[in-house]
C-alpha cells in the first residue's frame, strides 16, 4: 500500500472506533516516510482515543516540528497546537494546555471546536486559581513571628480584574461577549463605527471605568444594523458584517488583510481518500464525552447540515453555556443568557 492509502485507511478506522488497527496503519505509513505530518498527527489522535496520552503527546510534538520545519500552512500548525492543548487538558496540565490553545489562536485556528475548548481550559484555570488563593493563610498569629512567617508563607497570586472575552461568528455576524455581571445600563456607552468599536462602563465591583476598544476591526461592519444586549452576566455585542467573509480575529493585523473569498467554517484535511474527512468530526473527544458529558459529538452531527440561523443558535448556546446547552432555534436563543448555566 502507498503512504496516502495507509493514512486514508487509518482515518476510516478511527471513524469506526478501531484505534488499535488505526495505529498500526499509521505506523506502517511512518515506515514508508518518517516525516509524514498526517501520519504522526492522526496516530496521536488514535493514541488519545485509546487512552495512551503519553504516546499521543509525543506524536503531536513531532507533528508540530514537521509542520514548522517543512513550512506547512497555518492550518497544519494551528490544528497541531489545538490537538496538543486537548491532550494536555486530559492530562490535567491546564497551564500548558492554555499556552498551546493560545498558540493555536495565534496561527488562526479555524477548527469548529476551538472556541469551546478554549472556554473549557480557561474555566479550569480559574478553578485552580481560586483553590490556590483560598489556600493562602488569612492572617499572621503573632507580631513576634510575623516577619519570618511573611518570608515563608506562599505569596498571594496577583489576579488582574480583566473581564473574560469570547467571540464567535457566522456568515453575517460577529458576536462578542464581555463577561461582567450586573452592568449598569445607564452608564454604558457603545459606539459602532464602520471599522471600529468601543464599549465603556464602570465595573460593578471596583467602580473603575472599563473600556473595550478596537480601532481597526478585521473587516468593515454596518453600524446601523449592529447592536448590543446587556444580560445579567455579560454584555453581548453583535456586529453586522458587510461582506460574508471569515474573520481570523476581531482586530485587523496590519500584516494580514481580510480574504475576499468565503471560507468554510470547518477545516477539510488534505487526503487522497475519496471520502472527505472533516476535521470537526475528528475533534469529537470520546474521553471528554465520558468524563465531562460533553455534547460535542451531537453538536458536530447537527451543525454539518444546519442553516445559518441554526448554526448561529448552536454556537451561541453551546459556547456560552460551557457545553451544557445546545439549541437550534435562533428565535429562542437570540436574547437568552446562557452564561448562568455555565456557572
Amino acid at each position: 500500500m502507498t503512504l496516502e492509502s495507509l493514512i486514508s485507511s487509518g482515518l476510516e478506522l478511527i471513524e469506526q472506533g478501531d484505534y488499535a488497527n488505526a495505529i498500526d496503519q499509521f505506523s506502517r505509513a511512518l515506515q514508508l516516510s518518517d516525516s509524514s505530518f498526517k501520519a504522526y498527527l492522526n496516530r496521536s489522535i488514535a493514541y488519545q482515543r485509546s487512552h495512551n496520552l503519553d504516546l499521543a503527546l509525543k506524536d503531536v510534538d513531532k507533528a508540530i516540528h514537521i509542520a514548522k520545519d517543512l513550512r506547512q500552512s497555518q492550518d497544519y500548525i494551528s490544528i497541531s497546537y489545538l490537538r496538543k492543548a486537548i491532550i494536555l487538558y486530559l492530562l490535567k496540565n491546564y497551564t500548558e494546555s492554555y499556552q498551546n490553545i493560545l498558540l493555536a489562536q495565534k496561527y488562526n485556528c479555524s477548527d469548529i471546536t476551538f472556541a469551546s475548548w478554549k472556554s473549557k481550559i480557561e474555566a479550569k484555570l480559574e478553578t485552580e486559581k481560586s483553590k490556590l488563593v483560598q489556600s493562602v493563610p488569612a492572617s499572621i498569629e503573632t507580631e513576634k513571628h510575623s516577619a519570618n512567617e511573611k518570608l515563608l508563607q506562599p505569596a498571594t497570586p496577583s489576579i488582574v480584574a480583566k473581564p473574560r472575552i469570547d467571540w464567535y461568528q457566522n456568515n453575517t455576524e460577529v458576536n462578542i461577549s464581555i463577561f461582567v455581571k450586573k452592568i449598569d445600563k445607564s452608564s454604558l456607552n457603545v459606539d459602532f463605527g464602520k471599522d471600529s468599536l468601543e464599549a465603556s462602563f464602570p465595573l460593578p465591583d471596583s467602580g473603575e471605568n472599563y473600556t473595550y476598544k478596537i480601532e481597526k476591526l478585521f473587516a468593515q461592519i454596518d453600524p446601523s444594523k449592529s447592536s448590543y444586549t446587556v444580560f445579567g452576566t455579560k454584555l453581548e455585542l453583535t456586529l453586522q458584517k458587510i461582506e460574508p467573509i471569515q474573520w481570523n480575529s476581531i482586530e485587523l493585523d496590519q500584516q494580514t488583510q481580510p480574504s475576499t473569498t468565503h471560507e468554510e467554517s470547518t477545516l477539510a484535511y488534505p487526503s487522497s481518500s475519496k471520502k472527505k474527512i472533516d476535521w470537526s468530526k475528528l475533534g469529537d473527544e470520546e474521553d471528554e464525552a465520558k468524563d465531562d458529558q460533553s455534547p460535542d459529538a451531537f453538536f458536530q452531527q447537527l451543525y454539518k447540515n444546519a442553516d445559518d440561523d441554526s448554526k448561529k443558535a448552536m454556537m451561541k448556546s453551546f459556547i456560552e453555556s460551557g457545553g451544557k446547552s445546545l439549541s437550534t432555534n435562533w428565535d429562542n436563543v437570540e436574547n437568552k443568557d446562557f452564561s448562568t448555566e455555565a456557572e
